[in-house]
């Protein structure tokens, strides 16, 4: 549900922004949403109403976060997500605190969650937000899909979890979508441009 976060994101951003959605974005978020379901498909389970509408908040979450980003490109908007971080962080401190009995760290676990904090989330808000000032905002969340791919490709190399075949297939077709969004988006983009310059 999570991953519908590109459709929802090009709703919005053709309503609210009036961005247009080329043929070539419209295909790759179908073969993305391809390459989901063939991901998770073996996993949906049905029944689950909270958790559902848990996640299809923070796929909603997701894409206003995007939108209010495309909206504002030509500001420096890393000081909002630098207090958005410390209001999350806050928070979490004071359900730690609420949570004692459940939250048990060790080590380790304090090493590993400061360094997806600040490497996994910051450094990838902060390109997140830095690429909001050139991509339109159904690209941004698109392109964010890497990260599905990415993560069990890590754990297959790191931890030697090899994943299913259909987190393969479904990983290719994910992967040849952003190839493609990103080689013909730029491709026209580019084209775009030499329309426009008249020195051209």
């Amino acid at each position: 549900i999570l991953a519908a976060a590109p459709f929802i994101t090009a709703l919005l951003g053709r309503m609210i922004l009036e961005e247009t959605i080329t043929g070539i974005t419209w295909l790759c978020m179908i073969v993305s949403a391809v390459g989901l379901g063939v991901m998770v498909g073996e996993e949906v389970s049905l029944g689950k109403g909270l958790g559902e509408f848990f996640a299809l908040c923070a796929a909603l979450g997701f894409s206003c976060m995007t939108i209010s980003l495309r909206a504002n490109h030509t500001n420096d908007l890393l000081p909002t997500i630098f207090l958005a971080s410390i209001t999350a962080t806050i928070f979490a401190f004071f359900m730690m605190i609420i949570r004692s009995d459940v939250f048990i760290l060790q080590t380790m676990d304090w090493i590993y969650s400061s360094g997806m904090g600040i490497f996994q989330i910051g450094l990838g808000f902060l390109l997140f937000t830095s690429g909001a000032r050139h991509l339109k905002a159904v690209e941004l969340t698109l392109l964010s899909l890497t990260e599905i791919i990415a993560g069990p490709l890590l754990v297959w190399v790191f931890l030697d979890e090899a994943p299913s075949k259909a987190a393969l297939s479904g990983g290719v077709l994910i992967l040849g979508a952003i190839v493609v969004l990103a080689v013909l988006g730029s491709n026209t983009k580019e084209e775009n441009s030499t329309v426009l310059d008249p020195s051209v």
